[in-house]
């Protein structure tokens, strides 16, 4: 099964054990902008 580029974030993000807020600071970005 082929994952969407978002997929992947989320699951890569969840697997580290990553809060939306640390994935968007650590690209510094607002959470807002980046819902994954």
């Amino acid at each position: 099964m082929k994952l969407s580029i978002g997929e992947n974030i989320r699951r890569y993000r969840q697997e580290k054990g990553m809060t939306q807020e640390a994935l968007a600071e650590a690209i510094g970005v607002y959470e807002n902008a980046a819902p994954l």
